[in-house]
């Protein structure tokens, strides 16, 4: 530590001398000026998300004015340290689903302070899913009728369904000549589902001009897919990969 004494205005050079033989050494030009306090004003927290997922952690940052207060140092809270915990560097850390207020307050002046409410979301698998899968293997749809299938998905925290190849989500009916040569396609795109992160989709495909399963040549077979793409660039798909039309 070095003490500087003198009068306000007054400038004084200061050299440092390595003790090596080396003989390196700096300079430093020194004015001094009238010392005044300068207390902590105000504080204002800057987070890029408010949307956290189990697991994760994010970085907060307190602003603080003046700029440097005499004591910047800052006190971090948690209103549910169960649903997620700040460090004394203004880390969160994610722990399970639910809402959360973080607090920083000014040592100097607890009274200042700034917080942000965060929502931790559960770290759920993206997934695409034939709600009635169970209806066509029980009650096999009839050659000429149309049939619904409703469809569940979800693209994973922070992610949404984007257009890709498919459009959206697809749902199509798939007539192959034999393993995996497709003859036609029947395909109903749901644009709707386009950038949200989950949500249902019903779907409605006619199997008019198609023959029963047991009327097709040899090595024919339909299957019932579905598909989407989210913004991770990553397809989910299911399906039933032999579907069966009764007479």
């Amino acid at each position: 530590m070095l003490s500087v004494t003198g009068k306000a205005g007054e400038t004084t050079t200061i050299t440092s001398t390595s003790p090596n033989k080396n003989e390196v050494f700096d300079t430093a030009k020194v004015t001094i000026s009238d010392w005044y306090d300068k207390p902590i004003k105000s504080l204002k927290l800057i987070t890029t998300k408010m949307n956290v997922v189990v697991g994760n952690s994010i970085k907060l940052t307190a602003k603080l004015s003046p700029v440097p207060p005499d004591n910047g140092q800052i006190t971090w809270v948690s209103s549910a340290p169960q649903i997620a915990t700040v460090d004394t560097e203004g880390n969160l850390h994610a722990l399970t689903a639910g809402s959360v207020t973080v607090t920083a307050k000014a040592e100097a002046n607890p009274s200042i302070q700034g917080s942000i409410d965060f929502h931790v979301q559960a770290d759920v698998k993206p997934f695409i899913k034939i709600d009635n899968l169970a209806q066509f293997i029980n009650q096999p749809v009839h050659a000429g009728d149309t049939f619904e299938v409703h469809v569940s998905y979800h693209a994973g925290p922070g992610h949404t369904v984007i257009a890709a190849d498919e459009g959206g989500l697809r749902v199509w009916l798939r007539h192959f000549k034999y393993r995996w040569f497709p003859i036609e396609d029947r395909i109903e795109t749901d644009k709707s589902v386009l950038y949200t992160e989950s949500g249902n989709s019903t779907a409605t495909l006619s199997t008019q001009g198609l023959v029963p399963s047991d009327k097709r040549p040899e090595g024919q077979f339909y299957s019932l897919e579905v598909s989407f793409t989210n913004s991770n660039g990553k397809t989910f798909e299911d399906g039933i990969e032999e579907f069966i039309l009764v007479e």
